[in-house]
């Protein structure tokens, strides 16, 4: 025979979509910034873009680009825009590999 809870009866639950975000904040959860909180894209424009691409060129001729992370972080964005900058200088015609065993980028002659 079930038996009844009168106290848990009552009580409509709400979906998780619909619960409060601010509530549900932790002590260790790092406090997101504006673009991640509204998941927001935020465009370069095109001397900001053209900038970066030519420093990334710089960095990897000079031999200090070492990961697609270091370059995000150094940029501020991500790792895939990074490796869509690559592939734009790789358009322009410059031939860039990674070494595996040296562990970083550079241009084929």
């Amino acid at each position: 025979m079930p038996v009844s809870n009168k106290a848990t009866a009552h009580r409509t639950f709400k979906p998780i979509w619909f619960l409060p975000t601010h509530k549900a904040k932790r002590k260790n959860q790092k406090s997101l910034n504006f673009n991640q909180r509204t998941r927001k894209k935020i465009n370069m424009d095109y001397l900001t873009y053209s900038e970066r691409l030519n420093y990334l060129l710089e960095m990897i001729e000079k031999g200090q680009l070492l990961s697609l992370k270091q370059a995000s972080e150094k940029f501020g964005c991500s790792e895939s825009t990074i490796k869509r900058m690559l592939q734009t200088i790789r358009k322009q015609g410059h031939h860039i590999k990674y070494c595996k065993i040296a562990q970083k980028y550079f241009v084929e002659i």
